[in-house]
């Protein structure tokens, strides 16, 4: 099953809150008593409430052929971030669509390297087992009085690294970047004969023309090694598809070890600001880049193109 996470748009008001109409009563009902539901579903699942957090931009949800089967919300809460809400149709449960929005609100954490809190009825012995699993500890309450049991998850520890636009002498640097990236994202893709005319060496090559032409590049920097980098410029055609964007992202590649570290999220924004409409390109068959890109309000736009070259498919997204 393919699960699609984005970030919610307003036309996924009724099915979110149709979410919670579908797993409050049988979750809670028995729990803690229909008034308790019918409180939470008036006021908890509001359209007003659900509307808001969307504008915010606070709610995730997941998508499968079927739809939106779940959601998720994120918000500010002091100098962390607080999952609010988490919940996944009861015909979908248990298919993972859970541990990809929880993994999703983790990536926010990340971002900010800030924990993430949430908080769930105490008599939900199963909501304690799915967040132990994921690697939430019981946590102090952020405010005095609360009956409900509160967890939290702590960020992985970040390494320290910093962002800088490029410079000539940068090309091996972003060429192992670039190669390596492609190898661990696009080696079941490409025929095996693909790597013998793409290597370090050819892409070193190409970096160091880019470079001295003034291509305008920013990396991202640990230890005095590059660890990733990202490219914007102005939208291209590509092949029959004219631009739908002034402004489009190249290319963004981040080494796999640094994955989850939040050095994608603040080189996009660098080259990028989450206010700036803009188009990409990325493989269809890249699930990870592409739930990246729909978390930062990139929706596919129906273009799709195949790079006779490679016989790789992609698809273009938009905000």
């Amino acid at each position: 099953m393919s699960i699609r996470i984005r970030r919610a748009v307003a036309e996924d008001l009724d099915a979110v809150r149709f979410l919670g109409f579908s797993t409050w009563p049988p979750t809670y009902g028995q729990l803690k008593g229909a008034r308790y539901v019918l409180d939470a579903l008036d006021t908890y699942w509001s359209a007003e409430a659900l509307r808001a957090a969307i504008e915010a931009g606070d709610i995730d949800v997941a998508e499968t052929a079927e739809g939106v089967v779940g959601m998720a919300e994120v918000a500010e809460l002091g100098d962390d971030l607080v999952l609010w809400k988490l919940y996944v149709l009861p015909s979908q449960q248990r298919s993972g669509i859970g541990h990809e929005l929880i993994s999703a609100a983790k990536d926010r954490a990340r971002a900010r390297g800030c924990g993430l809190l949430t908080e769930y009825v105490s008599e939900n012995s199963s909501a304690g087992s799915f967040y132990a699993r994921e690697g939430f500890a019981p946590t102090a309450a952020p405010w005095p009085g609360t009956v409900a049991t509160w967890v939290r998850w702590h960020c992985d520890p970040r390494p320290a690294f910093s962002i800088r636009p490029a410079a000539a002498d940068d090309a091996h640097g972003c060429a192992s970047v670039h190669h390596t990236s492609w190898v661990e994202t696009y080696s079941e893709l490409l025929p095996a004969s693909h790597w013998e005319t793409d290597t370090l060496e050819q892409r070193t090559a190409t970096w160091q023309k880019w470079l001295d032409g003034g291509v305008a590049v920013t990396v991202a920097e640990s230890a005095d090694q590059i660890i990733g980098f990202a490219v914007a410029h102005t939208g291209r055609q590509i092949g029959p598809h004219t631009p739908v964007r002034d402004r489009e992202l190249y290319s963004l590649y981040v080494l796999s070890a640094h994955h989850g570290s939040g050095a994608g999220q603040i080189l996009l924004d660098a080259v990028l600001p989450a206010d700036v409409p803009a188009q990409l390109w990325v493989a269809a068959e890249n699930p990870r880049a592409r739930r990246f890109y729909e978390r930062n309000g990139f929706i596919p736009d129906g273009a799709r193109h195949v790079d006779e070259t490679l016989d790789l498919a992609e698809v273009r997204l938009v905000r």
